[in-house]
């Protein structure tokens, strides 16, 4: 059952943006960038200076998503690699909280993670297969020091809307206060993908076409808008 939305509660920061820095398609560095919304006049080229710097390299190989958890105060990775099957609960300091197990045999190329705080819920995407699976958040299945096994909450695949390119698939996805899901589809076409996770259905579609690629995606509560990354474009 899908609870109603709440409003986002306030933390010690009015704002978290996170930044990520690459090279050859590797994250090197995460920087975390705070800031006051209400004392911050956004523009166009205006630069932020990082008020942390962790590596995260020697963490999580080669990250290729991040979140934010605002009912447990920490950041969520996840990594592309074959032998990766774990999303990594970090401290807004990027140390390691805990390692959060799933069944690698199951999963292929993730690209995407996000948190649902109102259901407690956390959800990661595939690529090429187009599946979104979403396992509780802090309701294991086992644990033990650092590792945790996640239990699986929901599973479903998200139409390809003419997209045949599954090297260029889903990439980002973020929460709705409605508790759906928006995904992107990269490229070929790019594509803005809202699904309810629970009738599993496609809800509405948009095929933008200011960017070349639509590599990431986060809802804003604050502003109520989302923001879309583009890689190709570096926009």
């Amino acid at each position: 059952k899908i609870k109603k939305p709440i409003t986002p509660h306030h933390t010690m920061f009015d704002k978290m943006v996170i930044k990520l820095l690459f090279k050859h398609h590797h994250i090197l560095i995460l920087l975390v960038l705070l800031f006051s919304l209400f004392n911050f006049n956004f523009c166009k080229g205006t630069k932020l200076k990082p008020l942390r710097v962790k590596n995260i390299g020697e963490i999580v190989k080669e990250p290729s998503g991040l979140t934010y958890c605002n009912t447990t105060n920490s950041l969520y990775a996840i990594c592309d690699r074959g032998s990766c099957h774990y999303i990594y609960e970090l401290s807004l300091e990027g140390e390691l909280k805990k390692r959060l197990e799933f069944n690698k045999k199951n999963f292929d190329d993730l690209e995407g993670v996000a948190c649902d705080d109102i259901n407690k819920l956390l959800y990661i995407c595939e690529e090429g297969k187009r599946v979104v699976t979403s396992f509780y958040l802090d309701n294991y299945a086992k644990s033990s020091s650092y590792n945790h096994v996640l239990k699986t909450h929901n599973s479903f695949e998200v139409p390809r809307e003419g997209a045949e390119d599954d090297s260029s698939g889903l990439e980002g996805i973020t929460v709705l206060p409605n508790s759906n899901i928006i995904v992107t589809n990269e490229k070929r076409p790019g594509l803005l993908l809202e699904m309810d996770p629970y009738t599993k259905q496609l809800v509405n579609k948009v095929k933008p076409s200011y960017a070349k690629d639509y590599s990431g995606v986060s809802y804003d509560p604050y502003l109520n808008k989302m923001w879309v990354l583009s890689d190709q474009s570096q926009e």
